[in-house]
């Protein structure tokens, strides 16, 4: 009974994990989106200041170039971002299912020895 009921609780653990990595892993391309505008904002403006401090005149081509170098690093970065993401997200499910599984075995070995 007592047995049951543990592996019912922990299934339920599982299920709000789980849950909770799907809104999670919806929400996280719009908010890297919002971040990575925001990133090539401040980056334009950062640019944009440097090239008036230093008095020196830059050609619209090389600035694309220099932004689009931003750009690609910026979706390298996103990229690692969602990777880790994942990975973080499969660590705490295994962390999850580990725990549950070392709890089963200990109440198991507890109402064996009862016996």
């Amino acid at each position: 009974k007592e047995l049951d009921h543990l592996k019912r609780m922990m299934e339920r653990k599982e299920e709000e994990l789980v849950k909770n990595q799907a809104v999670e892993r919806r929400a996280l391309p719009k908010r890297i989106r919002a971040e990575m505008k925001a990133r090539e904002m401040m980056y334009r403006e950062s640019l944009r200041i440097s090239v008036t401090n230093l008095h020196e005149a830059i050609t619209p081509t090389e600035e694309k170039d220099r932004f689009k170098k931003f750009q690609e690093a910026e979706k390298k970065r996103y990229r690692a971002e969602q990777q880790r993401f994942e990975i973080k997200h499969s660590k705490q499910l295994e962390e999850m299912k580990a725990a549950s599984q070392a709890a089963v075995k200990e109440l198991e070995q507890l109402q064996n020895e009862k016996r």
